[in-house]
């Protein structure tokens, strides 16, 4: 296959290279986590013998380190709000990821959707929600593009800014 490159792009390639196989270990320790949460997810999330609460539970139970740390709990309110409300929340997340629907609509959807969901069950008084100011669901772009990712690996990935602009450098590429 002739890519037509340019030779530093040839140059960015052979860095790139360099790289991974120079630090295949480290690399391979400190990212392998995210291909067995996908693996998980995808095991789980489709057993539809198994109710919904406990699919999405399961199915994202390897996946604390991307939905979950100081602060924020997407995964812990996906899982919590689908006690409740299982249908509904198994209904936004299949929307989420309806390749038909245009992506923009289905991001705000789905945020939409949990965040409705949150006000109502805090209205019927749901975990002493109604008595905070503010109900936080946690279910922004970084939860977002880890449910995709896990759902459609093969189109979908998440990464750390500040770590491909250090990998840019790095290898060489310039960063737009």
């Amino acid at each position: 296959m002739n890519l037509n490159l340019t030779e530093s792009q040839k140059m960015n390639i052979d860095k790139l290279g360099e790289v991974y196989l120079t630090n295949w270990s480290f690399i391979n320790d400190k990212e392998d986590y995210k291909w067995e949460a996908m693996k998980h997810f995808q095991d789980n999330f489709f057993r539809k013998e198994i109710p919904f609460t406990s699919r999405i539970a399961e199915a994202i139970a390897l996946s604390d380190n991307l939905l979950m740390s100081h602060n924020y709990y997407a995964g812990n309110i996906l899982k919590e709000v689908s006690k409740e409300r299982s249908s509904q929340v198994e209904l936004l997340l299949n929307m989420l990821f309806d390749e038909k629907i245009l992506h923009n609509k289905r991001i705000v959807d789905f945020q939409n959707g949990i965040e409705y969901i949150m006000k109502d069950m805090a209205v019927q008084g749901y975990n002493n929600w109604n008595d905070k100011k503010k109900i936080q669901s946690y279910q922004d772009v970084r939860a977002i593009s880890v449910y995709m990712a896990m759902r459609y690996p093969e189109k979908y990935f998440f990464y750390k800014y500040t770590v491909f602009v250090t990998f840019a450098e790095v290898i060489g590429y310039t960063v737009h």
